[in-house]
Protein backbone atom coordinates (compact mmCIF):
# COMPACT_ATOMS: atom_id res chain seq x y z
CA UNK A 1 0.00 0.00 0.00
CA UNK A 2 1.44 3.40 -0.92
CA UNK A 3 2.61 5.59 1.94
CA UNK A 4 0.33 8.46 0.92
CA UNK A 5 -2.71 6.17 1.17
CA UNK A 6 -1.64 4.96 4.62
CA UNK A 7 -1.27 8.55 5.82
CA UNK A 8 -4.70 9.42 4.44
CA UNK A 9 -6.29 6.44 6.19
CA UNK A 10 -4.68 7.37 9.53
CA UNK A 11 -5.89 10.95 9.12
CA UNK A 12 -9.45 9.78 8.47
CA UNK A 13 -9.30 7.51 11.50
CA UNK A 14 -8.00 10.32 13.72
CA UNK A 15 -10.76 12.66 12.56
CA UNK A 16 -13.37 9.98 13.27
CA UNK A 17 -12.07 9.45 16.80
CA UNK A 18 -12.00 13.17 17.56
CA UNK A 19 -15.49 13.62 16.11
CA UNK A 20 -16.79 10.80 18.30
CA UNK A 21 -15.25 12.36 21.42
CA UNK A 22 -16.75 15.73 20.57
CA UNK A 23 -20.13 14.15 19.88
CA UNK A 24 -20.05 12.54 23.31
CA UNK A 25 -19.19 15.89 24.85
CA UNK A 26 -15.93 14.94 26.52
CA UNK A 27 -12.23 14.69 25.97
CA UNK A 28 -10.10 11.59 26.14
CA UNK A 29 -8.93 12.40 29.69
CA UNK A 30 -12.16 13.66 31.19
CA UNK A 31 -13.48 12.34 34.50
CA UNK A 32 -16.90 12.63 36.01
CA UNK A 33 -17.21 15.71 38.21
CA UNK A 34 -16.07 15.22 41.80
CA UNK A 35 -18.78 15.37 44.42
CA UNK A 36 -18.73 15.62 48.18
CA UNK A 37 -19.03 12.22 49.83
CA UNK A 38 -22.27 11.16 51.46
CA UNK A 39 -22.29 11.04 55.28
CA UNK A 40 -22.18 7.23 55.28
CA UNK A 41 -19.06 7.33 53.09
CA UNK A 42 -17.40 9.75 55.51
CA UNK A 43 -18.16 7.40 58.41
CA UNK A 44 -16.69 4.47 56.44
CA UNK A 45 -13.56 6.56 55.77
CA UNK A 46 -13.23 7.39 59.47
CA UNK A 47 -13.44 3.68 60.29
CA UNK A 48 -10.75 2.87 57.75
CA UNK A 49 -8.52 5.63 59.10
CA UNK A 50 -9.01 4.40 62.67
CA UNK A 51 -7.90 0.96 61.49
CA UNK A 52 -4.79 2.44 59.83
CA UNK A 53 -6.04 1.78 56.27
CA UNK A 54 -5.38 5.20 54.75
CA UNK A 55 -4.77 3.98 51.20
CA UNK A 56 -8.01 1.98 51.21
CA UNK A 57 -9.84 5.10 52.43
CA UNK A 58 -8.44 7.09 49.49
CA UNK A 59 -9.49 4.36 47.05
CA UNK A 60 -13.02 4.20 48.44
CA UNK A 61 -13.38 7.99 48.39
CA UNK A 62 -12.30 8.11 44.75
CA UNK A 63 -14.74 5.35 43.82
CA UNK A 64 -17.62 7.06 45.65
CA UNK A 65 -17.04 10.61 44.39
CA UNK A 66 -14.98 10.54 41.21
CA UNK A 67 -12.29 12.69 42.85
CA UNK A 68 -8.80 12.69 41.44
CA UNK A 69 -5.96 11.12 43.39
CA UNK A 70 -4.51 14.36 44.78
CA UNK A 71 -7.90 15.74 45.86
CA UNK A 72 -8.87 12.45 47.52
CA UNK A 73 -5.54 12.25 49.35
CA UNK A 74 -5.92 15.82 50.61
CA UNK A 75 -9.48 15.14 51.74
CA UNK A 76 -8.50 11.96 53.62
CA UNK A 77 -5.51 13.72 55.22
CA UNK A 78 -7.75 16.57 56.41
CA UNK A 79 -10.34 14.09 57.68
CA UNK A 80 -7.63 12.20 59.56
CA UNK A 81 -6.30 15.42 61.09
CA UNK A 82 -9.81 16.39 62.18
CA UNK A 83 -9.84 19.54 60.08
CA UNK A 84 -13.12 20.78 58.64
CA UNK A 85 -13.77 19.84 55.05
Amino acid sequence: MPVALQIALYAVLAVAVVADLIRRGRTARSRPPATQPAPEVVERLRGLLAAGRRIQAIKELRAATGMGLAAAKDYVDRLHAGEPR
